[in-house]
């Protein structure tokens, strides 16, 4: 059961490359959250604590806490190490990335002395951006198989569809006919027509594949908050975050055995790029019931993306006394994205000037996300339909949650933090070892001064996901690999008081 709905998700890939797929959609839904160094270092379980950039993207009610105006910026270095195992064989890579996780202004409003209880306290505004997800990976895999090649999904395709030579040439430009263009699928006639056969027919050969992700989305927002009687804490936010992820991956298959007759290898490489601009909306409360403990609420919209697609295709072939190339052409693709809701639930015990520990609770439901084509896209929109309803096939309701623990002592502060995001996968659809849960711990340190503030942060976040490089309708001829991340982030982040 669990490779019906990734097989057909990745033949929809890899038949329809100018088509986006649930893939895609989950990637641009579950997100990890960055921001400052402090919010790292407790794992930004802060739904309820306020007065640091990362907790407005939780819960912007959070601004409302802030009792002075603040600058802050944060540059982090990321390393990256993908562990895989592709038929019975464990490969690894790596990947280091340079960035800014947050930076933002904090303009509070102060009224009278601060100590009314009957009246609004402060009335505050934010602007600036924090990371909110990653796509920085690289991935290598490789394994020898037995069983078939990647040109007999190609053959599949062909026999089931009963494709004739231009059908191929005019209509699967990014896939198909690459290999029929370069004579990995050729064809004998006769008087009952066309036979179609491949030069790699009974599988016998090295595959590996190589896939390098950069990219990220970095939402760019205006927040506003206010605090009445310091009991209540009301804030909402516009977010803006702009997308771009880019993927190069490069397929090969060789027969290092050399018992495959006048075939020696062929390479695939895939390139594309997305990117966009998308809206949305956040509101939260916070109530402080007494001095030790505060409870939070926060509700984000949908985000609607307005995305674009680049891409293309080339193959090359290497046969005993020619060798064929063939470059598909340039594509482009136009549509919306629109994310599930979230909501999260959040608590802080607040231990007096000692620190405290808080918690958050988030809910997101992976199967409400949707896509939609737009006015002059390639697509008439016939494909959202199937694609929607193998998102509803494949996802579910996850719970994700955050808790994280600071001590303080004078003007130090120590801190720490645990996360869990629950798969997306309904039950018995995700392949064993690969069903996208995530974990992730963290710690940090600071110093805290009047005016100023520097914060360190760690966040090791690992990840367990399946990969298939082409799928066949008989599930034991094809295999997934099952990659392993591991993440660290690095963060400082330097503030200013006034």
């Amino acid at each position: 059961m669990q490779r019906l709905f990734s097989a057909f998700t990745l033949t929809v890939c890899l038949l329809a490359a100018h088509a986006q797929t649930d893939v895609d959609a989950l990637r641009y839904s579950m997100l990890t959250p960055s921001g400052t160094s402090r919010g790292v270092g407790l794992n930004n379980a802060m739904g309820a604590l306020g007065a640091d950039f990362s907790a407005l993207t939780i819960n912007p009610a959070g601004l409302a806490v802030y009792r002075n105006s603040e600058f802050m910026l944060t540059p982090s270095i990321v390393s990256m190490r993908s562990n895989t195992d592709y038929l019975d064989n464990a490969t690894s890579s790596f990947k280091y990335n340079f960035n800014f996780s947050n930076a933002g202004f904090v303009g509070a409003v102060v009224n009278g002395d601060g100590k009314e209880k009957d009246e609004w306290v402060t009335t505050n505004f934010a602007f600036g951006f924090n990371r909110m997800a990653s796509f920085h990976h690289k991935t290598f895999m490789e394994g020898f198989n037995t069983r078939s090649s990647m040109i007999d999904g190609f053959l599949e395709t062909i026999q089931e569809g009963g494709l004739m030579p231009e059908t191929i040439e005019n209509n699967y430009l990014f896939d198909l006919n690459l290999a029929w263009r370069t004579f990995l699928i050729d064809t004998i006639q006769d008087s009952t027509g066309f036979e179609y056969f491949s030069a790699i027919p009974n599988g016998r050969i090295l595959q590996s594949k190589y896939i390098t992700g950069r990219g990220a989305i970095n939402e760019y927002f205006i927040a506003f908050a206010g605090n009445y009687g310091n009991k209540l804490y009301i804030g909402g936010s516009v977010g803006f975050p702009h997308l771009r992820y880019t993927e190069e991956s490069n397929y090969v298959e060789t027969d290092v055995e050399d018992t495959i007759a006048g075939f020696n290898s062929f390479n695939m490489q895939n390139n594309f790029t997305t990117q966009g601009m998308g809206i949305n909306l956040k509101l939260g409360m916070i109530y402080r019931l007494n001095p030790y403990l505060r409870l939070g609420a926060s509700v984000h919209s949908p985000t609607y993306f307005s995305l674009s697609d680049d891409y293309y295709t080339t193959m090359h072939s290497d046969f005993d006394n020619i060798n064929f190339d063939y470059e598909s052409p340039q594509g482009e693709y136009n549509y919306a994205l629109i994310t599930p809701w979230r909501v999260t639930a959040s608590a802080a015990f607040i231990f007096k000037k000692y620190g405290f520990i808080s918690a958050d609770y988030e809910f997101v439901d992976y199967s409400y996300a949707f896509f939609d084509s737009e006015a002059g896209s390639v697509s008439d929109g016939a494909g959202n339909s199937s694609v929607n309803q193998n998102i509803q096939g494949k996802y579910q309701p996850a719970s994700n949650i955050r808790i994280g623990a600071e001590g303080r002592i004078d003007i130090f502060r120590v801190r720490g933090g645990f996360g869990y995001y629950g798969t997306p996968f309904q039950s018995n659809v995700a392949e064993p070892g690969g069903d996208n849960s995530r974990q992730s711990l963290s710690f940090g340190f600071g110093v805290r001064e009047d005016g100023y503030y520097i914060d360190f942060g760690y966040n090791h976040l690992i990840n367990q996901e399946a990969h298939f490089p082409y799928t066949l309708a008989n599930n034991d001829n094809f295999s997934a690999a099952i990659t392993k991340q591991k993440q660290n982030s690095f963060l400082v982040t330097v503030g200013f008081n006034f």
